[in-house]
């Protein structure tokens, strides 16, 4: 008894149709999963509505990620052949940036504002907070903001039991000397 092969193919091809049916009917319920749905419309959607809805969402989200992706270059400043100049003028003007200092004297208050780069902002706040630790000023606060590659800076100090308000004086002449490079 042999089989035919027609009808062997012919059932084989039945089998190989269903499944794979069957396989599409789990992707479009898992799709159809996947995308937020509209509660709104309480009706039964035919299957091409439903990919038609999953098309917009997916075009959607596409949108959505590009402007996303947009806004973090932005931020970062990435884009990448733009972005060496910028680095360059921005170590640049760091490096510019002529250090400033107001002292303000008041009573047996000191108040210190420093405005520097970056490069040497540091540095001069650790030297300047030293150089009144020397002298028994007690530090009291210490602000820091920085703003377009600028460093404001911003000490509060009180004079210590055994100094004079001619250690004010002093330290004040000290500290300009520091920032100004000696001039």
């Amino acid at each position: 008894m042999e089989q035919n092969p027609t009808s062997f193919g012919a059932a084989d091809r039945k089998t190989i149709e269903k499944n794979r049916r069957n396989y599409m009917k789990d992707l479009y319920s898992e799709l159809h999963s996947l995308i937020p749905h509209d509660n709104s419309s309480k009706g039964v959607k035919s299957l091409t509505d439903q990919l038609d809805e999953a098309a917009k969402y997916i075009k959607k989200l596409r949108i959505k990620l590009e402007k996303l992706k947009h806004k973090r270059e932005t931020l970062e400043g990435v884009n990448l052949p733009n972005n060496i100049p910028r680095v360059e003028e921005a170590i640049l003007e760091s490096a510019c940036v002529s250090p400033q200092v107001d002292i303000h004297v008041s009573g047996s208050s000191i108040e210190i504002h420093l405005i520097s780069g970056l490069n040497v902002s540091s540095f001069m706040f650790i030297e300047i907070v030293r150089m009144l630790q020397e002298e028994s000023f007690e530090i009291q606060n210490a602000n820091c903001a920085v703003s377009n590659n600028t460093c404001f800076q911003t000490i509060h100090s009180q004079v210590g039991d055994c100094v004079s308000s001619c250690g004010s004086g002093t330290i004040s002449e000290r500290i300009k000397k520091f920032v100004n490079g000696g001039r």
